[in-house]
């Protein structure tokens, strides 16, 4: 262990040096109380990450990770790259800030609800996590679902909606189970997030069934008109697939269309090649060797994951680059948390 140690802290010395950077991903910009998955950041907290990140780094375009890492050792030498992922209506304000600041962002769009007339339910079926936490804001004390072919009914022992989901794949046998509700809240999302649509679409329209629809905003995303604004305003914008589903559970006709499709729609809108793409949810288990293939066969040239991993030179593959997850932390919180990002940079 304490050779291991000194390795550690011998080779953090050596890395100190070299041009390392980390790419951030952001969600939604947006104040709500309610927030199990730790996607939305309050616009003041916002601000004050920029701030931080204008005057401590070099921040660039995440299309050019793989070539700055290879660099000479010139300027700040730590360097950050910001994202945006699935495309929700209140990164127009984001963007707008960003643009005030004269920061560059890549925002990486859901299409499944661009360039035709689809209905709510459409958004429904695409945002499906955002429908089960509107169903879990709900009270109730039992939910009978039939899961992989067996009827397994809950009892929820607690009304909480103080929800974090935690991604752990968990069985049930049929029968009667007591359960907390954030347990069972972690366990149908991730039992949907790797079931296939038509089966997820059963499963969510039982749980409403149950215990009452609730509705989304349709103009919880992004619109064909916003994207176009984004992009005239020389941010880049990229393509995360037609539904958002994982692309590990499709099959290689069902991946190529997924990503095909997102790529073809944005450039019916930008009016320009989009280049830049990122893998649904991006965990290891959440694309494959095969999804990489499709990505550069489609003419994407980069590819961000959700990996939680630095940036650099020997390390970087522009198919598979990492990202950490930002959250609503204040300005101490997120400079501990940049501090410890570049701490797992290797």
């Amino acid at each position: 262990m304490k050779i291991r140690n000194i390795f550690l802290r011998f080779g953090r010395k050596i890395l100190s040096f070299l041009p390392s950077g980390i790419v951030l991903m952001y969600h939604r910009v947006c104040d709500d109380d309610f927030d199990p998955y730790g996607i939305c950041v309050s616009q003041k907290n916002f601000l004050e990450h920029l701030k931080i990140l204008k005057e401590n780094f070099d921040i660039i375009p995440v299309r050019l990770v793989p070539e700055y890492v290879k660099r000479k050792f010139v300027g700040k030498k730590k360097f950050i790259a910001i994202t945006f992922d699935d495309g929700y209506s209140d990164n127009i304000k984001a963007f707008e800030i960003l643009d005030y600041m004269k920061i560059h962002a890549t925002l990486f769009v859901i299409t499944g609800h661009l360039l035709d007339k689809n209905s709510k339910d459409t958004i429904k079926r695409i945002l499906w996590w955002e429908r089960l936490k509107g169903l879990f804001s709900k009270d109730f004390k039992k939910l009978i679902l039939k899961i992989r072919d067996k009827e397994i009914s809950f009892i929820v022992e607690n009304h909480l909606s103080n929800l974090k989901v935690q991604v752990k794949k968990r069985s049930f046998e049929a029968g009667k189970h007591i359960i907390r509700k954030n347990e069972l809240f972690s366990y149908l999302y991730t039992e949907l997030k790797y079931t296939r649509e038509d089966q997820r679409e059963r499963i969510l329209c039982s749980i409403e069934d149950q215990i009452g629809a609730v509705s989304l905003d349709q103009d919880i995303l992004l619109s064909e008109r916003d994207i176009e604004s984004v992009g005239k305003s020389g941010f880049s914008v990229g393509a995360h697939t037609e539904t958002h589903q994982p692309l590990s559970v499709l099959s290689e006709d069902e991946q190529r269309k997924e990503i095909t499709l997102s790529k073809h729609k944005l450039e019916n809108i930008l009016k320009k090649d989009v280049l830049e793409f990122s893998y649904p949810f991006g965990l290891q288990s959440d694309f494959s060797d095969l999804s990489i293939k499709i990505v550069k066969e489609a003419g994407l040239e980069i590819a961000c994951t959700g990996v939680k991993r630095g940036v650099l030179p020997f390390m970087v593959d522009r198919y598979a680059i990492p990202r950490f997850n930002v959250m609503n932390w204040n300005s101490q919180e997120f400079e501990h948390k940049i501090r410890e990002f570049f701490n797992l940079v290797i």
